[in-house]
């Protein structure tokens, strides 16, 4: 009986794993998403010349941030269907 509840104990201890990185590869995806919708709402506003400058930065660092938390799949590992 101890070795089955010991073994049931591991069983759940490596689901609770499971879905700690489930939930934190979420959450990463949603700051992925969160930084596309703010690049994509500053992008809107480049056309404007005395904003331009800056918002180029912004959207740059924002960028850099998205890549970090989702980098982009290279063309050659992407799958078509």
């Amino acid at each position: 009986m101890t070795a089955a509840l010991g073994a049931r104990l591991d069983q759940t201890r490596a689901e609770l794993a499971a879905v700690k990185t489930s939930l934190a590869d979420l959450k990463e995806a949603h700051r992925a998403a969160t930084l596309n919708e703010a690049i994509t709402a500053l992008d809107k506003w480049t056309d404007r010349p005395h904003l331009a400058p800056g918002l180029h930065l912004a959207i740059g660092v924002l960028t850099s941030l998205r890549d970090d938390l989702d980098p982009p799949t290279p063309d050659h590992e992407r799958h078509t269907t």
